[in-house]
C-alpha cells in the first residue's frame, strides 16, 4: 500500500512540475480555445479502441478454450484496467484473471497467459514503432536512453516466453517467489496445488504458437496503437498545433514504453513529461502549448479509461 501511494505521489509530482514550467495559465489559455467537435470525435475514436481492445483479448481467450461474451467481456476488461493503470509498472494485470475467474468461474492460471500474451504485443509493437522512428530521426537526443529501455524490454520478453513455455521452469521460477513470501497464508494454500496450475499455465501459454495467433495478433495490437495516435492526432489538431501523424506515433511510442519502465502508474506524470518535452523539440512548439495537446491526449486516453474501468469496477456484474 505505501508503495502505490508513493508511486502515485511521484506520479502527480511529476505532472505538477511539468505544468509548473509550462506555465500553468498559458496552457489553460491554450486548452480553453480548443475545437469541441474534435475533441468529440478524438473521444468516439477512443471509445471504439476500449471496445477494439476487449475484442483482441476476447479472440485471445478464446485461443485457450474460454468463450467469453463481449457483454460480459467488456466490463471485465475496463475494471481491471482501471486497477492495471493505478498500480506500478502494471502489476495490477493479473487482477483481469482474479475478476475473470471471481465473475466467469474462468481458470486464473488458464486466462493469465492470454493477459500476458497481449502484453508482450503490445510491447513488441510500440518497440517497432519506436524503432522506425528512430531509424528515420537523425540526431534523436534520446536514441541511447531509448537503446536502453529497448533492450531491458526485449531480454524481459525473452525471459518471459522462455519460462512459459516450460511448465517446469514456470513451476521453479514462481517456486522462488512463494518461497519469498511463504509467511503469507494466502501463498501456503497456494503451494499444494502450484505443479498442476504451472502446467494449465504453460499449456495455455504454448498454444498461442498458433499460425493464425502469430499472424492476427501483430496486426490487431498494431491496429490499437495507430488508433491511439490518431487520438492524439486529433487531440493537437484540436488545440490548433499542426503534427505530422507518424512523428507523433513515435513520440507517443517511446512515452509509453519509457513511462512503463519507470513504473509510475499508467506511466502518469512520467509519460506526459516525455511526450512534452519530445513534442515540443520535434514539432518545434513551445512547451505550453506541447503541454496542452499531451495533457488533452492523455485526458481522452488514459484518464478517460481509468474513469470508464472504475464504473465497472464498481458497478460489479
Amino acid at each position: 500500500m505505501k508503495l502505490k501511494i508513493l508511486s502515485l505521489a511521484a506520479s502527480i509530482g511529476i505532472l505538477i512540475v511539468l505544468l509548473f514550467y509550462s506555465n500553468i495559465g498559458q496552457v489553460w489559455a491554450v486548452l480553453s480555445k480548443s475545437n469541441p467537435l474534435l475533441i468529440v470525435a478524438a473521444l468516439l475514436i477512443a471509445t471504439f479502441n476500449m471496445f477494439f481492445r476487449a475484442m483482441r483479448w476476447k479472440f485471445l481467450l478464446k485461443e485457450i478454450g474460454i468463450n467469453l461474451p463481449l457483454k460480459r467481456g467488456f466490463p471485465v476488461f475496463m475494471a481491471s484496467m482501471f486497477i492495471s493503470n493505478v498500480t506500478p509498472g502494471k502489476t495490477g494485470d493479473p487482477f483481469r484473471s482474479y475478476l475473470l475467474k471471481k465473475r466467469e468461474g474462468a481458470h486464473f492460471s488458464r486466462s493469465i497467459s492470454s493477459v500476458i500474451v497481449e502484453r508482450i504485443a503490445d510491447i513488441l509493437i510500440l518497440i517497432a514503432m519506436s524503432a522506425v522512428g528512430i531509424f528515420f530521426i537523425q540526431n534523436f537526443r534520446f536514441a541511447g536512453i531509448l537503446n536502453i529501455v529497448i533492450a531491458a524490454y526485449i531480454i524481459l520478453i525473452v525471459f518471459v516466453i522462455a519460462v512459459g513455455t516450460n511448465s517446469g521452469r514456470v513451476e521453479y521460477f514462481f517456486g522462488l517467489l512463494m518461497k519469498m513470501f511463504a509467511w503469507l497464508p494466502s501463498v501456503k494454500r497456494f503451494q499444494a496445488s502450484f505443479k498442476d496450475k504451472a502446467i494449465i499455465f504453460s499449456e495455455s501459454f504454448l498454444m498461442y504458437r498458433r499460425a493464425t495467433t502469430i499472424a492476427w495478433l501483430p496486426l490487431a495490437t498494431a491496429g490499437i496503437w495507430l488508433l491511439d495516435g490518431t487520438v492524439g492526432y486529433l487531440a493537437f489538431q484540436a488545440i490548433g498545433i499542426g503534427v505530422n501523424f507518424w512523428m507523433l506515433a513515435f513520440i507517443m511510442a517511446v512515452s509509453v514504453l519509457i513511462g512503463v519502465a519507470t513504473s509510475l502508474p499508467g506511466g502518469i506524470g512520467s509519460a506526459d513529461a516525455v511526450m512534452a518535452i519530445l513534442t515540443s523539440s520535434l514539432f518545434y512548439a513551445q512547451l505550453p502549448i506541447a503541454t496542452a495537446g499531451v495533457l488533452l491526449f492523455r485526458l481522452l486516453t488514459i484518464w478517460y479509461s481509468i474513469m470508464v474501468g472504475a464504473y465497472f469496477l464498481l458497478r460489479g456484474k
